[in-house]
């Protein structure tokens, strides 16, 4: 029987997890986009709402944001079944990138009502933002936040919803997103 990589590392972080491994080894998998080794821990229901997809553009925008972020390991806490990891994480400012893909996207909507053609297709704009992405990743977004996590059967499981830990890997942009909504 064939042992995947996946199944390695689950085996490996079973034997000596600790609440820092994790949150290294699940950042480290969210930035290779190895999304199979990243759920594994997080609870189900969070990493389906904020990181499972079935859009292929939107996995190449994700594995295009991903991809640049690095993450140091600054301390940790433990106290009993609970743990605070703190982390600075650091990605392409994605709040300017999307502050300016919304500017685009509202001119583009704007000029296809005036001129009465068809507004943009939905890949045509992941693919802008794509570029914006690219065009932008000299600026850095970083954040330094405590990742939460509880100790659920033996394993260490990371809370997605940590303050602003969504805002750190995503570069900003989640806030940005929602003002400019």
């Amino acid at each position: 029987m064939q042992v995947t990589e996946t199944e390695q590392v689950k085996e490996v972080a079973q034997k000596e997890e600790t609440p820092e491994k994790v949150v290294s080894a699940t950042l480290g998998a969210l930035r290779k986009y190895d999304m199979q080794t990243a759920r594994m821990h997080f609870p189900e229901w969070q990493f389906e709402r904020e990181f499972d997809v079935e859009n292929r553009e939107l996995k190449d925008l994700m594995r295009t944001i991903l991809k640049d972020m690095k993450y140091s390991i600054l301390g940790s806490s433990v106290e009993g079944d609970s743990a605070v990891v703190t982390v600075k994480i650091t990605n392409t400012e994605l709040g300017s990138v999307a502050k300016e893909w919304f500017r685009k996207l509202r001119y583009s909507q704007m000029a296809s009502v005036i001129s009465g053609s068809d507004p943009r297709e939905p890949k045509e704009l992941i693919d802008l933002l794509k570029e914006e992405c690219r065009n932008n990743r000299g600026l850095g977004h970083s954040a330094t936040v405590d990742i939460d996590l509880i100790k659920v059967s033996n394993s260490w499981n990371i809370d997605i919803y940590s303050p602003d830990l969504l805002m750190a890997i995503w570069g900003g942009a989640d806030g940005e997103i929602r003002r400019s909504m």
